[in-house]
């Protein structure tokens, strides 16, 4: 066995909806062996507890999961401007008209193809921004490609 796979614990699970289907969410388990590193991530249905698949990473990797607080999250995009697609111009991020989504969110799509790179999701009006669990930020997240 891999020596970073030894002694390792279950750490917080992060619970994500998938946003392609309806009503269907999955657990990001963390396995470690240190703390604020993981080597090894597990997905398990949340419904019924089914394992769907892991991630083993190399020991010179990062961690994948990230753990942003609320107000880290709300400092990343309150009080900027993200450019939107044509023709809807400019996107104003004030903090009193933000709703932070109370899971992190996942689908197959150019900004993430796998589902160990989840976002976490505002909802500002009618428009939504997302922030990958690596800190970066989209406006939209683009499913429409052959492939994904």
């Amino acid at each position: 066995m891999e020596k970073s796979a030894r002694r390792c614990e279950a750490g917080e699970p992060l619970l994500v909806q998938r946003l392609d289907y309806p009503d269907r969410f999955f657990y990001i388990v963390p396995i470690s062996n240190r703390p604020k590193r993981a080597p090894i991530l597990v997905s398990v249905d949340a419904r019924y507890g089914n394992y769907r698949e892991a991630a083993f990473l190399p020991p010179n990797r990062s961690q994948l999961v990230a753990t942003m607080t609320r107000k880290e999250l709300v400092t990343k995009v309150a009080d900027r401007r993200f450019q939107l697609e044509e023709p809807l111009g400019r996107l104003r991020v004030r903090p009193e008209a933000l709703c932070l989504y109370p899971t992190l969110v996942w689908k197959p799509c150019r900004e993430s193809l796998s589902p160990f790179w989840p976002f976490h999701m505002f909802t500002i009006g009618d428009y939504r921004l997302y922030v990958r669990i690596d800190g970066a930020i989209f406006t939209r997240l683009h499913d429409d490609q052959r492939g994904i």
